[in-house]
């Protein structure tokens, strides 16, 4: 899979405030980024939703706040891709463990003499 990134930045002229852009990424999120990129651009630069399966909106910010901060912005959508690919690997992991066990219980239980 690619690398996300940023393409591209649009001025949102939908917001009455005139603090809003979205951030084009290079490909569609997948559920986990989409979990953690709004959060994580919240929290480290400026209140963030996703907007579709590649925008993310950043709201109550300025183009010089964007410009200024670019390698930080860049940062932050990189860390989001690694924490996210960490979530899903814990995901599989914790699923073939539940697999694991459940075809364990049931060889086990199978096995119990009945008689």
């Amino acid at each position: 899979m690619d690398p996300l990134r940023i393409c591209s930045v649009e001025f949102d002229d939908r917001d009455p405030f005139r603090a809003t852009f979205n951030f084009h990424l290079s490909r569609d999120m997948t559920d986990f980024e989409r979990q953690t990129l709004p959060p994580l651009l919240s929290s480290g630069f400026s209140p963030s939703e996703a907007r579709g399966s590649a925008v993310v909106a950043i709201r109550n910010s300025t183009i010089t706040m964007i410009e200024d901060h670019r390698d930080l912005l860049k940062q932050i959508v990189a860390e989001a891709e690694t924490l996210a690919r960490t979530m899903e690997h814990d995901q599989h992991a914790v699923a073939a463990q539940i697999a694991a066990r459940v075809e364990g219980v049931q060889q086990r239980a199978a096995a119990i003499d009945w008689s």
